[in-house]
């Protein structure tokens, strides 16, 4: 499989230090790898690359991995997706994103604001149809959430980045309500979902 980009939605640890590991693999055993990076924040593209020279031990081949510092709107497409940032109101510089391709819509909602008080739940959910959306539930309970599911018309809401224990009971408890006509389903690392 083919890397074309990695999309990072803010500059928090727990979002991107998988990209230094994977970005010194790449680099040290991928010489052919071409892709683009998507980093919300410019000053760290030359504080990354000089931490994967210093660990690959290996000159950064910035011909072939570009750091973009991304704006609303769309940012990458080719010939079978397209993907657009939006803003979220988690830290100054956050995204969510909406990837669309093959008649599919995804939206991934990355970090939102704290109880979502800055309404920041991703607009496109809301008044389009949707096969999948991922929603992040660090920063807010499923009660501050409930008032946009029901504006969703999606196939599937999956729900991650859950930060308590007791948050899956109440994603387990939404889902067996069958209050929506689509599965609400709490997702962890490694869980394959299809749309």
């Amino acid at each position: 499989t083919k890397i074309k980009g990695i999309f990072i939605t803010h500059v928090h640890s727990d979002h991107l230090d998988g990209l230094l590991f994977l970005l010194n693999t790449i680099v040290g055993r991928r010489a052919d790898a071409k892709f683009k990076v998507f980093l919300p924040n410019r000053e760290l593209h030359k504080i990354i690359i000089s931490y994967v020279e210093t660990l690959s031990r290996t000159q950064f081949p910035i011909d072939k991995i570009e750091f973009i510092e991304p704006t609303e709107g769309e940012i990458f497409s080719d010939k079978n997706i397209t993907v657009e940032y939006f803003m979220t109101k988690h830290i100054e510089k956050s995204y969510g994103l909406v990837i669309k391709g093959e008649c599919k819509a995804l939206v991934f909602t990355g970090d939102m604001s704290g109880g979502l008080r800055g309404e920041d739940f991703p607009e496109y959910a809301i008044n389009n149809h949707t096969d999948l959306v991922v929603c992040e539930m660090a920063h807010f309970e499923m009660s501050d959430l409930e008032k946009y599911i029901e504006k969703l018309d999606t196939e599937k809401l999956c729900i991650n980045h859950i930060n308590r224990l007791s948050k899956y009971e109440d994603v387990k408890r939404v889902n067996d309500s069958k209050k929506y006509s689509f599965p609400i389903i709490a997702v962890n690392d490694n869980d394959l979902i299809e749309i």
